[in-house]
């Protein structure tokens, strides 16, 4: 919505971004659109700490020197359109359950009991 209260195409948005000399990758916003594409290049999730969410690589955590606090948390990217233009947005954490429609955790463990279901919860165009 700008200034006026008008709602406002992603183009719109990107091109009066550029025209203001911002980058449009800084601009948080909320799109209303269709998802065309989910990116996995670097997986769907990461461990990280209970407590501060910090990617962990071991059981412990370096920033709050918490043991066994690892849990799955989403971080993935999807390209988005609303019939304008597209975007790629990240998702992080408790966005990416309210796409996938699962936690991370759940998600996670899917991988190795329902290998096929894994695959295609990605595959198919969502308008969440």
């Amino acid at each position: 919505i700008n200034a006026a209260g008008n709602i406002m195409l992603l183009a719109e948005v990107i091109k009066t971004a550029e025209s203001l000399g911002v980058d449009p990758k800084g601009i948080v916003s909320v799109i209303s659109g269709n998802v065309i594409a989910i990116s996995h290049e670097k997986g769907f999730y990461y461990m990280g700490c209970k407590k501060c969410k910090k990617k962990t690589l071991e059981s412990s955590c370096d920033k709050c020197k918490e043991e066994n606090m690892s849990i799955a948390y989403f971080a993935f990217s999807m390209k988005v359109s609303d019939g304008s233009d597209s975007i790629w947005v990240g998702v992080i954490g408790d966005q990416g359950a309210s796409i996938v429609g699962k936690t991370a955790t759940e998600f996670m463990q899917m991988k190795d009991v329902d290998s096929e279901g894994y695959q295609t919860v990605f595959e198919q165009p969502t308008t969440k």
